[in-house]
């Protein structure tokens, strides 16, 4: 089984307006007007690029998009674009969380903190914190992970929030599971999947029905993690989260494995080592082929004792 919390990071990011200037008390050369204008609007375009280049979570395209994002922060750095500076940090970190670099992700989110706070943006804060939560987990900074998610629920609530509230509460059931407290991860992850509901928010109703699935798994309750995994896998389908169809059919197939549904194991891991290999996870891929060996061997042993003399 694998246990994957979701990340939520902002795609976009709003233009602070420059404050109004009674004329005469301060004069800007045009011509480093001109040049801010210009680095801010070349800045905008890496930016975007590489926020499709995300979407597309290949070990490739987190490579182009962490140049695209290198470049646009350099550019907002010389607009003095605080805000556009802080979004590229904070998408920094998504790239290397996202390529199973922890350590360098933390770096980066550490540096977009403070500049969402001092811009007073509460949104990119929370995304920050939910951010640096999912990373200090994966790294198995378990405690501080917690910590990091309740400042970022705290901050989703204020602002009212729901999707990100919902994403921030599948990050905490994942913990509780992490940490065995069942009814508590159940609970949670329950309230996530109603306010997903309620949002009609797709991505996060299927991140939570995963959840659901692994937490069954983890109690030995197999039939029913299948039945979680089966509702969320058209949704991770729907919403183009190629690594979440993958982690869904890896954990469909081992599930089936446990029931000793051998050939059904094989049919679903088969379905998601092309998946790892497409988005560059050599994790899952190595998990997956593990998998398939077990079965294999495990069919063969089925063959032997059936043989008889």
């Amino acid at each position: 089984m694998n246990d994957r919390l979701s990340i939520n990071l902002p795609k976009w990011w709003k233009r602070s307006q420059p404050s109004l200037l009674v004329l005469g008390l301060l004069l800007i050369s045009q011509t480093r007007l001109v040049a801010q204008e210009n680095s801010s609007a070349a800045a905008d375009r890496f930016y975007e690029a590489s926020m499709q280049l995300l979407e597309e979570n290949t070990a490739e395209s987190r490579r182009q998009a962490f140049e695209n994002l290198e470049q646009a922060r350099q550019l907002f750095e010389a607009a003095d674009h605080q805000g556009g500076v802080a979004n590229t940090l904070l998408n920094l970190g998504k790239v290397f969380y996202l390529s199973g670099d922890w350590e360098q992700s933390i770096v980066y989110l550490n540096q977009a903190l403070p500049l969402f706070q001092a811009l007073g943006d509460r949104q990119g804060e929370a995304s920050t914190f939910n951010g640096m939560g999912v990373t200090s987990f994966d790294a198995g900074e378990i405690e501080q992970a917690l910590d990091y998610f309740h400042q970022a629920l705290s901050l989703r609530r204020a602002l009212g929030d729901r999707e990100g509230e919902a994403t921030v509460l599948n990050n905490i059931g994942g913990i509780y599971s992490a940490l065995e407290q069942w009814e508590q991860a159940q609970d949670t992850f329950y309230q996530s999947l109603q306010t997903s509901r309620d949002t009609d928010d797709r991505a996060g109703e299927a991140t939570a029905l995963y959840n659901l699935g692994v937490l069954a798994d983890q109690q030995n309750q197999p039939e029913q993690a299948l039945s979680y995994y089966h509702q969320a896998l058209p949704l991770k389908q729907e919403t183009g989260d190629r690594s979440g169809q993958a982690y869904t059919l890896l954990n469909i197939g081992a599930t089936h494995y446990q029931l000793e549904h051998f050939e059904q194991a094989l049919a679903y891991l088969h379905q998601a080592l092309p998946l790892f290999r497409e988005i560059g996870d050599l994790q899952g891929e190595a998990i997956t082929l593990n998998n398939i060996d077990l079965i294999l061997q495990a069919i063969q042993e089925v063959a032997i004792h059936s043989g008889g003399f």
